[in-house]
């Protein structure tokens, strides 16, 4: 088991905003679509927000220690995440839609999407572990609103790509 406290939090959340950030600053280059460039200039926004508010909130608890303990499963799954989705190489989403402009679009759609997922499922997961009302209240905030950038997403896909509009999972 291993004691972690807020600061923790909000450092580990901020890596991964500034990270989002990167990716949609990187990916809003690459892509011909205005509606795409649009919806990506305004997640890079987005992220810019939240690295704010992690920040804030850090500030706001760096007195507190707030300390939670966390197992190693989740330890695991942390470095995992850290390694794999904060910390992406950049270049993969160059690579990925050099095929060309249609082939592009999907591909930066389901990437941003897979940024949004993963985000939005290490979250939720944090969220398990921690037991100070208002980091919960706060986290709970960025939870919502990155659910909000999936559907913003999700919408934007459905619309430029047929075949994933065509698909309606049961529900």
């Amino acid at each position: 088991m291993r004691v972690c406290t807020i600061s923790d939090v909000c450092n580990w959340a901020i890596q991964i905003e500034q990270q989002g950030e990167l990716f949609y600053e990187q990916a809003s280059g690459y892509s011909d679509d205005k509606d795409l460039r649009k919806l990506l200039v305004y997640l890079k926004n987005q992220e810019i927000k939240h690295i704010r508010r992690f920040t804030a909130l850090n500030n706001a608890f760096s007195k507190k220690k707030s300390p939670f303990t966390v197992d190693q499963q989740f330890e695991n799954l942390l470095d995992a995440f850290m390694r794999g989705m904060a910390f992406f190489d950049v270049s993969e989403v160059r690579d990925k839609i050099s095929r060309g402009k249609k082939a592009g679009t999907k591909d930066l759609l389901r990437l941003a999407m897979d940024v949004e997922l993963n985000t939005l499922l290490f979250y939720q997961k944090l969220s398990e572990y921690i037991r100070s009302k208002p980091a919960k209240s706060a986290l709970s905030a960025i939870i919502r609103e990155e659910e909000s950038h999936l559907i913003k997403l999700r919408n934007l896909r459905k619309e430029k790509d047929p075949l994933y509009g065509q698909i309606s999972p049961r529900l």
